[in-house]
């Protein structure tokens, strides 16, 4: 994979796309930066996730299922990571509150009832699911996309509703 990335920063002049810009941009940027600029250009994706893990591990039973606006905030807060600086909330909020939904349902989840919660409900997932794995390995590679798409990537509305 790194070698994969590595020839398309090379090759950048022969490769068109924006996955091709993206790699092309990071390979010049230095670290702190790259990740500056994932955040940045992600709206409130990667934010958000690192925002959730932190709060649904400081708050181990969460902040209250139904009390996502307010525990949004205090997530961003604990990362100690300067909001103000991102395109998505300078665009989004002009003044005032700055409450969002994180990306995907797990995520969500773990502000709402905590790691504990999110410890349960998916071994409560895995339980269910227990017979479907095991047929093939193929379907277990589907298995393993439908768990990233509701760890990270499901939407559960707009962002800020």
């Amino acid at each position: 994979m790194p070698i994969t990335i590595y020839l398309i920063a090379e090759n950048a002049s022969f490769v068109s796309g924006r996955a091709a810009y993206l790699i092309t941009n990071l390979s010049n940027l230095s670290f702190g930066d790259a990740i500056f600029f994932i955040i940045d250009t992600s709206g409130n994706r990667v934010i958000s996730i690192i925002s959730a893990v932190q709060y649904g591990l400081y708050f181990p039973f969460g902040g209250g299922i139904g009390n996502w606006k307010q525990t949004s905030i205090e997530a961003l807060f604990l990362t100690g990571f300067d909001y103000s600086t991102l395109r998505y909330f300078n665009a989004e909020w002009k003044e005032g509150t700055l409450y969002f939904r994180a990306s995907g349902y797990m995520m969500n989840l773990m502000m709402d009832v905590g790691i504990i919660g999110v410890t349960a409900a998916t071994a409560l997932l895995m339980y269910l699911t227990k017979s479907y794995r095991k047929y093939s390995r193929n379907k277990f590679h589907v298995f393993l996309l439908f768990l990233l798409n509701v760890f990270f990537v499901g939407s559960v509305g707009t962002p800020v509703a």
